[in-house]
């Protein structure tokens, strides 16, 4: 590319916004950020990721390109409540639910992640969980599919 050839910004016209909402749907977002696990969980505590989920959601609210609706984008983190095990559940039926069929959802999780020696399935560890090898504590997100 030659050093002074101009890059133009491209302006969306009205009819290639409507485009662009109409053929993927409006983005939902849910951001869970874990960093205070309790001492006896057996998992640490982890300092960046409240500060991850908050990052990521910034981003679908600051890029308008992401086509995220502004007001269907959440983070639940250990800084703004407790992503607990329930919380996190009752934030994605949230998410799910309040979506149609021609818009898109996008959960992001920052924190631990289990596997147990008995179970090929990967679990989610809520801020709740108090073991490390108990599956009722930790969330799974494919046990039903």
């Amino acid at each position: 590319m030659a050093p002074d050839l101009e890059i133009k910004q491209k302006t969306i016209t009205s009819a290639q916004q409507l485009a662009l909402e109409t053929a993927d749907g409006k983005l939902h977002v849910l951001c869970v950020g874990i960093s205070d696990y309790t001492t006896g969980s057996g998992f640490a505590k982890l300092p960046v990721c409240t500060n991850d989920a908050v990052k990521v959601a910034h981003c679908f609210q600051d890029v308008r390109e992401l086509n995220a609706d502004k007001a269907k984008i959440r983070t639940l983190t250990s800084k703004n409540g407790s992503p607990s095990k329930g919380a996190i559940i009752q934030a994605m039926h949230e998410l799910a639910c309040g979506a149609n069929e021609s818009d898109r959802i996008l959960f992001f999780f920052s924190g631990h992640g289990q596997r147990l020696d008995d179970d090929d399935e990967f679990y989610l560890v809520p801020e709740d969980a108090f073991r490390a090898d108990d599956r009722d504590t930790l969330l799974s997100l494919f046990s039903n599919c």
